[in-house]
Parts: structure tokens; sequence; C-alpha cells
């Protein structure tokens, strides 16, 4: 299972990046998920958001976020 660490090593392009996310679960599932960069599915990130180990209650969960990624200084 991936793990959050490994975000920093995940490809993307240079400069800064709006990065949106959408988990969603019901019933102890995950049913929905989608990680954006820039406004087009970024697979790599989206396979670690749906490979981490979410605990979702019984009812219905969702969380949606909307990141300004800025790069490093010398980056």
């Amino acid at each position: 299972m991936p793990s959050w660490k490994s975000c920093s090593q995940l490809r993307y392009p240079p400069g800064s990046h709006f990065v949106r996310t959408f988990l969603a679960g019901l019933k102890g599932t995950l049913i929905s998920a989608e990680v954006l960069l820039d406004n087009a599915v970024w697979h790599e990130g989206q396979n670690l958001a749906v490979g981490h180990d979410w605990d979702y209650s019984d009812g219905y969960q969702a969380i949606r976020q909307v990141i300004l990624a800025l790069p490093e200084a010398g980056t």
C-alpha cells in the first residue's frame, strides 16, 4: 500500500499547481475518488489516494479539497 510519504516522489511539471481531491465513502467502502492536477486527472495522485487505507464510517462521508501547490525555492 502506498504511503503519503511517497507523495513527494510523485511526478508533476515544475511551477505552481492546483490539486483538487474528492473522496467519498458509504457503509465503510470507498465509492468515489478523484484527484486532479490543474483540472486534469492525475493518475499517480489518484492511485495514491485510492490505495490508502481510509477509515469510513457506516454512513455517507465525503471530503473535497482544493490545494495550491507551490514549488520550494530552487526547484
